[in-house]
């Protein structure tokens, strides 16, 4: 990856199963959840550690995505989430993308 890339080149680059508005929506629940700035938010982003998140924040994160995108994320997928990149696959593949 070079560093001439934008963030949205960059996200699109490390994670390209969701789409703008699908990275933009989660973005914007990590965001609002954790009260963190856009900036703060990367894919390699270590969401308890970097972003501040406890397992309740965890909890609602995922309950947000879940009524945002219509779907049901199992406690084993929710599990597997570290990073916000994992988040980003986890609701790929539970919406089959």
């Amino acid at each position: 990856m070079t560093a001439n890339k934008t963030v949205t080149e960059l996200r699109h680059t490390t994670n390209a199963r969701l789409t703008d508005e699908g990275i933009a929506a989660v973005d914007d629940i990590l965001a609002g959840q954790l009260d963190v700035t856009p900036a703060q938010i990367t894919p390699e982003a270590v969401i308890d550690a970097d972003l501040g998140a406890d397992s309740l924040d965890k909890v609602e994160i995922v309950m947000r995505l879940e009524e945002r995108f219509g779907v049901s994320i199992t406690d084993d997928t929710a599990e597997t989430v570290r990073t916000v990149e994992d988040l980003y696959e986890a609701l790929a593949k539970t919406l089959g993308r």
